[in-house]
C-alpha cells in the first residue's frame, strides 16, 4: 500500500530474488533475525542471523521501497513499525463493557 503498483511491478525480479531467499530458509524460528543492508553503487543484500544471503539487488529504487513496506504510512504491521522508531507502543482501543 506504501509503494505504487507500477514500481511494484518494475521491481517484480528483484522482489522474487528477495522472496527465494525466504523459501530456501523455509523456516525462521524464533529468535532468527533478518535485515537488509543498502550500499549506494552496490545495491541491497539481504541477511538472516547476520550472515549475508545471495546477490545484491542492483535496482536502487529497491531499498527505499522495502522501507516503505515497514516504515511507510500504511505500515505490514504498525506495533513493528513503532519498535524500530523507537516509538512507545500504542495502546489497543479499549472495549467497552
Amino acid at each position: 500500500e506504501n509503494n505504487p503498483r507500477e514500481d511494484v511491478a518494475r521491481m517484480l525480479p528483484a522482489i522474487s530474488q528477495i522472496s527465494g531467499l525466504f523459501t530456501q530458509r523455509r523456516k525462521l524460528k524464533s529468535g532468527d533475525t533478518f535485515g537488509f543492508d543498502y550500499i549506494p553503487g552496490q545495491g541491497t543484500k539481504m541477511s538472516i542471523n547476520g550472515v549475508m544471503q545471495g546477490d545484491w539487488v542492483k535496482d536502487p529504487a529497491f531499498f527505499p521501497a522495502v522501507m516503505r513496506m515497514w516504515l511507510g504510512p500504511n505500515p505490514a504491521d504498525a506495533e513493528l513499525k513503532q519498535a524500530l522508531l523507537g516509538l512507545p507502543r500504542t495502546a489497543p482501543p479499549s472495549v467497552e463493557p
